[in-house]
């Protein structure tokens, strides 16, 4: 099934996901994708795979491998919406 939760950032070497829809399901190798809900990013895009799921101090969370390796990256444009 499907897994919905928000990825809130980390560290070069691995990202964080929370505020998870079903931990119960995720298993990992899955692959992270965004959702396209909310209308921000377009659905399907590979974010990286899911290493492991801890029960941490803020709750259950996901920690994902990014799919780029974002020491590479020259240009990166962030949106900031208020």
């Amino acid at each position: 099934g499907v897994v919905h939760g928000i990825l809130m950032g980390g560290d070069l070497d691995r990202l964080l996901l929370g505020h998870l829809s079903d931990a119960e399901a995720l298993r990992p190798q899955a692959k992270v994708v965004t959702s396209g809900l909310g209308g921000v990013f377009p659905k399907g895009i590979e974010i990286g795979t899911l290493l492991l799921v801890t029960n941490g101090v803020r709750g259950i969370e996901g920690e994902v491998l990014p799919s780029v390796d974002y020491s590479t990256l020259e240009d990166v444009f962030i949106r900031c919406d208020r």
